[in-house]
């Protein structure tokens, strides 16, 4: 399963916990810009958890020369599974 594309795409979750927008940029290597705000996860450790597994899913999932925001908006931690899951709605 794959993310489409087109010149730029946008998917949120209800009740809104990721902002994803994806645009093709330049042929290579995608690049992944990915914000966990303080705010809603106070710790280092998890917001560093949440940024590799969000990293992981979209380099799993994503065409080589993507660029992909992620903007990670809830209080709860999600695993593995259940970031996939709102990725890919």
């Amino acid at each position: 399963h794959r993310m489409t594309y087109r010149t730029d795409q946008s998917y949120k979750s209800y009740p809104r916990r990721l902002i994803v927008k994806t645009k093709l940029g330049k042929p290579g290597q995608s690049r992944f810009f990915i914000r966990v705000g303080k705010s809603f996860i106070p710790k280092a450790v998890n917001r560093n958890l949440l940024k590799r597994r969000l990293r992981a899913i979209l380099k799993k999932y994503s065409k080589p020369g993507a660029d992909c925001l992620v903007i990670y908006n809830s209080k709860m931690m999600l695993s593995y599974k259940e970031l996939e899951k709102e990725i890919l709605k």
